[in-house]
């Protein structure tokens, strides 16, 4: 041993600090062992879940209810609105509030809207993609209509495609308009219009309130 004594020549100092370090090191592997008891393991509240289980199971909670303000999947506030949305000029972020108006039908509201200029009632709205009678039967009572200026189309002037962009008149009409006025000159009247292209009655309700002479 006398090799190792040598190999490890320490003096009074330096025997005490490699005896301290050799202390401190043993009692860090000691306590890993321990420290569980002596830090408190976070718990889990799973009382809430143990409640919505015995609910479940008692048949107190029916998870395919639907909410009772709702009378349909249809997305929108759970809510009846307290005042009615104008739907003459409201955003998407306004129109999306109703009941039954999501992203794409509030997009489509719009447009239909900015092609005429302003709805003029509110049974339009049956005139756009996807609303149909029970989907409007839900909107009616939710939305409201404020006076509001429409894009008047004057029928001497007008070119084919302004006329194309108005949703009630269509290409087909449209042409015939446009044909009919270079063929036998401007129209005398709007009524001029109906008397000689013979337009049935429920499209001409339809267009009349947005041409103009």
């Amino acid at each position: 041993m006398k090799w190792l004594k040598d190999y490890f020549d320490l003096s009074k100092k330096e025997k005490a600090g490699f005896l301290a370090l050799l202390g401190i090191i043993a009692v860090l592997f000691v306590l890993q062992f321990f420290i569980i008891y002596f830090v408190p393991a976070k718990k889990t509240d799973f009382s809430n879940l143990e409640k919505i289980a015995k609910q479940l199971q008692s048949g107190d909670i029916n998870l395919s209810a639907t909410d009772p303000g709702s009378n349909s999947g249809l997305p929108g506030p759970k809510k009846s609105l307290t005042v009615p949305v104008d739907i003459n000029t409201a955003d998407s972020m306004k129109l999306i509030t109703i009941k039954g108006v999501g992203p794409a039908f509030a997009g489509r509201i719009i447009a239909f809207r900015r092609r005429l200029g302003c709805f003029m009632n509110i049974a339009q709205l049956t005139d756009i993609h996807g609303i149909g009678p029970e989907k409007y039967s839900i909107l009616k009572p939710q939305v409201c209509l404020s006076k509001a200026q429409p894009k008047y189309l004057d029928i001497n002037h007008a070119t084919l495609d302004e006329l194309v962009n108005n949703p009630y008149i269509g290409y087909n009409l449209a042409d015939a308009i446009v044909q009919c006025r270079k063929n036998r000159g401007r129209y005398s009247s709007v009524e001029d219009l109906k008397k000689r292209l013979t337009i049935d009655e429920a499209t001409w309700q339809k267009i009349m309130p947005y041409i103009k002479i």
